[in-house]
């Protein structure tokens, strides 16, 4: 789980989607199984403690199904436990 703010959220999701232009290739090919882009391999909870708090939750198993590559560079701007 990736526990962030709002403005942390919109940093990763906005990262998730410029991955979707870099590895387009992936994405018409060995990757359209990704039917969103890379912003599907999150999820996203409200913080019912806080509402300024989003969680953004890692779906494990369809981040390990993508390349080493694009998990490395996905672990560049991304906490993964």
């Amino acid at each position: 789980m990736v526990n962030s703010y709002t403005s942390n959220s919109n940093e990763i999701l906005g990262a998730l989607k410029a991955l979707n232009a870099k590895y387009n290739d992936y994405l018409i090919g060995e990757g359209r199984w990704l039917n969103e882009g890379f912003e599907s391999i999150v999820s996203i909870e409200e913080n019912p403690a806080d509402s300024r708090q989003e969680n953004l939750i890692l779906k494990k198993e369809i981040f390990m199904m993508l390349p080493v590559h694009i998990r490395e560079d996905i672990a560049t701007f991304m906490v993964i436990d």
